[in-house]
């Protein structure tokens, strides 16, 4: 079997998950599984009898179509969300065999954390235009909050915001520690396809504060806090400096939203039932199933 993932970390961490799965006598030859955004050309997929695409897809490209034209004869599309397979549809025309929602490692991320000491009041994960950088600058800047930012960029930093740059590998029970620190996890980003970090703050106890527009509506997550945002999809093609559906936010709504869910208290039935909906021991069975199956 052969395995094909687009140059992140996110999409080598879900390789392996699904990898974790299978058993000897799963791995057949002439088989290839893609994750990532179907936007890298590799020979692999051209050259294998069947081809099982877990596709997220933060900006619409032509490469993606024409990747699928190659070997839409011999694959099968998986979505990781709703709205990644709207997109994929109605945009680029390809056909989506089923929907299949990202999954956590729960034995890393879960209430373990919950009575770690709350240094932030809130916390994101951002690196550059699309997830929203400047925008949980601008806002933490605004209204004083008590913040901290996990990030790849250097940025100019107010002196309320708290940075820990990264620019390699972090180990998984690291990032749960430091989600685990902060009260609530906020979401800025202009576009995700299904926005892992919300399932994996929810574990640990750290109260989502989303867009209530999808892929955010998806998420399972009974304690998470929505504020007004208006997701933009026809800016797929009037927007030729990002190419992806831009979500707009109202800071107003957020900074009532986040006070909302700072005085929130997840129960421990609550986190418990969001990791048990998304051990992606579970989420992935079905995509080994598609592997299997021929």
């Amino acid at each position: 079997m052969l395995f094909i993932y687009d140059n992140a970390y996110s999409w080598h961490k879900i390789l392996q998950h699904i990898a974790n799965l299978l058993n000897v006598e799963d791995v057949k030859h002439n088989v290839a599984l893609y994750v990532g955004m179907l936007s890298t050309p590799h020979s692999g997929l051209i050259t294998v009898r069947h081809v099982v695409c877990y596709v997220d897809i933060p900006k619409i490209s032509p490469v993606t179509r024409q990747i699928y034209n190659m070997i839409k004869h011999k694959c099968t599309i998986i979505a990781n969300s709703r709205l990644t397979a709207d997109l994929l549809e109605r945009h680029l025309n390809i056909k989506v065999d089923d929907v299949v929602p990202h999954g956590i490692d729960v034995n890393v991320f879960n209430e373990q954390w919950i009575n770690v000491p709350k240094l932030f009041d809130t916390y994101c994960m951002a690196s550059g235009y699309r997830e929203g950088l400047d925008r949980y600058v601008q806002f933490v800047h605004k209204y004083s909050i008590n913040a901290l930012l996990f990030t790849r960029s250097d940025i100019i930093i107010p002196s309320n915001l708290t940075v820990i740059r990264i620019d390699r590998y972090v180990p998984d029970c690291v990032i749960a520690s430091i989600y685990a620190m902060s009260r609530t996890y906020l979401v800025t980003s202009r576009h995700e396809g299904f926005c892992i970090p919300v399932i994996e703050s929810a574990c640990v106890g750290s109260i989502p504060v989303v867009p209530c527009t999808l892929p955010y509506i998806e998420h399972d997550v009974p304690f998470k806090v929505m504020y007004c945002a208006w997701l933009d999809v026809d800016r797929l093609v009037n927007n030729p400096d990002g190419v992806y559906p831009v979500v707009d936010i109202d800071f107003e709504d957020m900074y009532k939203k986040l006070q909302e869910a700072l005085k929130r208290r997840p129960s421990i039935d609550d986190i418990r039932y969001v990791k048990e909906r998304y051990d992606y021991r579970k989420l992935y069975t079905k995509i080994v199933k598609y592997l299997k199956r021929r």
